[in-house]
């Protein structure tokens, strides 16, 4: 946040004091559906799924989150709605936790959170429908490229059958994109 609106140290100690720690183990899932999103997250370290299942009950990851992404269903917290979401972590994390209530008080507070906040919502925002627009017109060669630009170093955190899911292709087509771009 202090890279995109610098703040005070006083400011940010503030805001701070509203976030609670929690230690996740890979494997964990912070959200599951069904269940209504309670808490605003930032992932301090760690990598994180969000998949839903379809009407076969196969996983669909629709994105991935680590280092300095907020995490949840953003939905599903503000209108205490059952989200369709699922958020697994991918390897051991640490999240920094806010109830909404608290998170909107400190807007208020501290207006410099809140346009922080807006500027990485809209960040996130402006790349899923990208990715909606990927999806739609862009070869799984495009799709694969973007994603990692978007995740550097995802092939290196991320089992195979994850990024197949969230191109939307088999672990066989990964395998020789994988094999194309590494003779780049």
């Amino acid at each position: 946040m202090q890279k995109i609106v610098p703040m005070t140290d006083a400011e940010f100690e503030h805001i701070l004091s509203f976030f609670k720690t929690r230690e996740v183990n890979k494997k964990e899932h912070i959200l599951k559906a069904g269940n209504i999103c309670d808490t605003l997250n930032f992932c301090e370290k760690g990598c994180f799924r969000n998949y839903y299942l379809n009407k076969e009950g196969e996983e669909i990851i629709v994105d991935f989150a680590w280092e300095d992404y907020w995490v949840g269903d953003l939905y599903s917290l503000i209108n205490r709605v059952p989200t369709k979401y699922n958020l697994q972590a991918l390897e051991d994390g640490i999240l920094l936790g806010i109830a909404l209530p608290d998170f909107q008080q400190l807007c208020k507070e501290i207006p410099k959170l809140q346009e922080g906040y807006l500027f990485r919502a809209q960040r996130n925002n402006n790349q899923a429908v990208d990715l909606l627009a990927l999806e739609k017109y862009a070869s799984a060669e495009e799709r694969y490229e973007k994603m990692l630009e978007r995740f550097p170093g995802i092939t290196n955190r991320v089992a195979s059958i994850h990024i197949a899911s969230y191109l939307g292709i088999t672990p066989e087509s990964l395998s020789r994109l994988k094999r194309k771009f590494a003779g780049k």
